[in-house]
């Protein structure tokens, strides 16, 4: 990023968060429009990342720093081990009751804050995969058409219905979708490019219940190669589900929405 983004009067994160550090200096930022009163007490490296106070109370508070509110399921947290989970994002809307009410979205309160808002400039990184895919909406506009919709709404619903689907942007190559943290199912070039994960590493990974789907899914995306037009998406959101599906049936104690369930309108 050039200097020339910035305001020389600005002060504040000017970026797009993709790190936890990040997430805490936005705490830092954010903390006195936080729903509680905290007294920062330590920053730590292990769960959970930050420890606190209540100085009115004096109760100890502990908090879960994630980019994104679903990071929490995909890193197996323990729910009762924190007080909050403080994100950038909040990707996780079908969370279970008692997670919802400890997450905290900082982007929310951000763009809410009119104070907070003068703090923050949103500015993807030129090598993120977000940058990327806004650099061809002119130059290759169906494809960044397709992969937008593949991506925001059509993995955001299955996300609905199977909690434990992550997308992973951190990359430099391409989006990763992966059942929480585990191995890439399918990877999205910001182009439009698809690649399948290994059947023998998917196997070796979750079981041999996942041999037929992910073949199914590869055989997919090797007749359509690269996404050029939103029609292609059913087919693929349809393969990668299944796979989906049959890593959460070797996941003990996750539940799943049967396909066609109607999932709840929440608001953020």
């Amino acid at each position: 990023m050039t200097i020339g983004a910035v305001d020389q009067s600005f002060r504040g994160f000017a970026g797009d968060p993709q790190s936890e550090l990040e997430v805490a200096y936005l705490l830092g930022l954010a903390q006195e429009y936080l729903p509680f009163p905290l007294v920062v007490t330590a920053i730590n490296d292990t769960f959970p990342d930050c420890e606190g106070l209540d100085p009115t109370t004096g109760r100890r508070v502990t908090i879960e720093l994630e980019v994104r509110s679903r990071n929490f399921h995909g890193h197996r947290h323990p729910v009762g081990g924190c007080d909050y989970i403080v994100c950038w994002e909040d990707d996780w809307k079908d969370a279970p009751v008692d997670v919802r009410a400890k997450i905290i979205c900082l982007k929310n309160l951000f763009h809410r804050e009119t104070k907070l808002a003068r703090k923050f400039l949103d500015i993807p990184r030129p090598e993120s995969l977000r940058a990327q895919l806004a650099e061809i909406r002119d130059a290759n506009p169906d494809a960044h058409v397709a992969v937008t919709h593949l991506l925001e709404v059509g993995l955001r619903q299955m996300q609905l219905r199977i909690p434990g689907v992550t997308l992973d942007d951190t990359r430099t190559k391409h989006f990763s979708v992966r059942y929480g943290s585990g191995k890439g199912v399918l990877g999205v070039f910001p182009a439009g490019k698809l690649v399948a994960g290994s059947v023998d590493h998917m196997v070796e990974r979750y079981g041999k219940v996942v041999a037929a789907p992910t073949r199914k899914l590869r055989d997919v995306v090797e007749r359509v190669g690269v996404l050029t037009t939103q029609k292609q998406c059913p087919a693929i959101l349809d393969a990668l589900e299944q796979v989906m599906r049959a890593i959460a049936s070797t996941q003990a104690g996750l539940s799943v929405r049967p396909r066609g369930t109607r999932t709840p309108t929440q608001v953020a």
